[in-house]
């Protein structure tokens, strides 16, 4: 597998800490394929096997952020053994540590012009949509719809926009997980119930 050959994670590491260094001094607009590849020492083809363009380049970190996000929230949901506010606010707890791990890199990117129109925004939130689709607390299977899971997927997004653009005190972001959580878990509680009904019904009908 490519990513894990040293070579080629040494090379994608270069070619992010390139772009984010050109970011520092100048509008995404302004930064080129071949500015990159001259701060990361690389020819354009080296490039071109990691990213099809600087467009892809950005989505992919995002995406990235995103998926390390989500790999340790779901550690966290995993080892729960039921839905109630105390896991959920172990899981934001979870996220915003991890956020604040990425936050730096996070408001470089968004600090560039227009940066939210180049950002495919469908992706990342389907990043997030698997996320919830893993978490066994949230079972959208029941509903027989994805318009929820879509739609918290959306929220989930804006809320870790809101807080990496943003400096929350540790009071106002103890009050937002607490909000998160009992938001979430009342969701969770709700699509058990939905779940047994189903369940019970399939039964009955046997």
């Amino acid at each position: 597998m490519k990513e894990t050959d040293l070579r080629y994670v040494k090379t994608e590491r270069a070619i992010r800490d390139a772009f984010f260094e050109l970011l520092e001094e100048s509008d995404f607009d302004k930064v080129s394929v071949t500015d990159i590849t001259q701060r990361a020492q690389i020819n354009r083809n080296t490039f071109y096997l990691h990213y099809s363009d600087k467009f892809n380049l950005v989505n992919s970190i995002l995406i990235d952020f995103v998926q390390e996000l989500s790999q340790q929230a779901l550690k966290v949901i995993d080892q729960a053994e039921k839905p109630d506010t105390a896991t959920f606010n172990q899981y934001f707890l979870t996220i915003f540590v991890s956020a604040n791990r990425i936050k730096k890199k996070y408001r470089i990117l968004f600090r560039s012009r227009n940066i939210e129109l180049y950002l495919d925004i469908a992706a990342i939130t389907d990043v997030i949509a698997d996320h919830i689709g893993k978490n066994k607390f949230l079972d959208f299977r029941s509903q027989r719809s994805s318009v929820s899971k879509s739609f918290l997927a959306f929220g989930f997004f804006g809320a870790l926009n809101d807080y990496c653009s943003n400096d929350y005190t540790k009071e106002e972001t103890v009050r937002m997980i607490s909000a998160m959580s009992a938001g979430l878990a009342e969701i969770a509680q709700q699509l058990h119930a939905a779940g047994n009904k189903v369940g019970n019904g399939n039964k009955s009908n046997k």
